[in-house]
């Protein structure tokens, strides 16, 4: 019996070569018959322009589906882009690898690592943990700055001190300037907050001593600056 075998082989109903050597002589039936197993078999085959579509589950054999275009409707298989941009938290990220050491000034000014660059309009999670510390008196003044527009935000911060010391709290606004007189050297800064971004810009971590002091206020590597979706 010709035809597919179940295993996606096809098969021939008849030889020609071997009908000749047995002198079977070119008959329609038979000719028809091969024919139309052909065309039962394409009937039954997935067509490039859509026309056949598959009559039960498929497996695909550990296999990729390649070059799957974006999913639009419910029932769209998803690719990787579209499952990352409708599962996965959008996140920007900044992250200081080196300790930046500032000293006689007291204007807050961009750090050198703690940048965003380009962030798209939407709401925002703020989250960010500055280790610092200084000498002296000098302590830290920052705050955050943001090249774009925005229409909301809330932040509140939280300094411990060296040893795990709770130190103080404030809160305010993105731009609002936060000051800790006295740092030990092992002191940490938690930041959380919320910001709505109506125009893209960049967003800064600034910061500068509180005091002028030829002694360096220093935040150290391993702070980190992070922003997450939420809208």
């Amino acid at each position: 019996m010709g035809g597919f075998n179940g295993s996606g082989t096809y098969v021939r109903y008849y030889n020609w070569t071997a009908d000749a050597s047995n002198a079977i002589p070119i008959m329609a039936s038979r000719m028809d018959t091969e024919d139309n197993g052909f065309a039962t078999a394409l009937t039954n085959c997935i067509t490039r322009d859509g026309q056949g579509v598959p009559s039960a589950n498929i497996s695909w054999n550990n296999h990729k589906l390649t070059s799957l275009s974006d999913a639009v409707d419910p029932q769209d298989a998803l690719n990787q882009r579209a499952g990352d941009a409708r599962y996965a938290p959008i996140q920007y990220r900044a992250y200081k690898t080196t300790d930046e050491p500032r000293n006689t000034n007291i204007i807050p000014a961009n750090d050198g690592a703690l940048v965003i660059n380009s962030l798209p309009a939407g709401t925002y999670k703020i989250e960010a943990s500055i280790f610092c510390g200084s000498l002296g008196g000098a302590g830290l003044r920052a705050q955050f700055a943001f090249s774009g527009t925005t229409t909301q935000s809330a932040m509140a911060y939280i300094q411990y001190a060296g040893g795990g010391s709770f130190g103080n709290y404030s809160q305010g606004t993105l731009t609002t300037t936060f000051f800790y007189a006295t740092l030990s050297t092992g002191s940490f800064i938690n930041i959380n907050g919320t910001i709505v971004v109506s125009v893209s810009g960049n967003l800064a971590f600034q910061w500068a001593q509180n005091a002028s002091s030829g002694s360096n206020t220093t935040i150290f590597a391993g702070s980190f600056l992070k922003l997450e979706k939420l809208v």
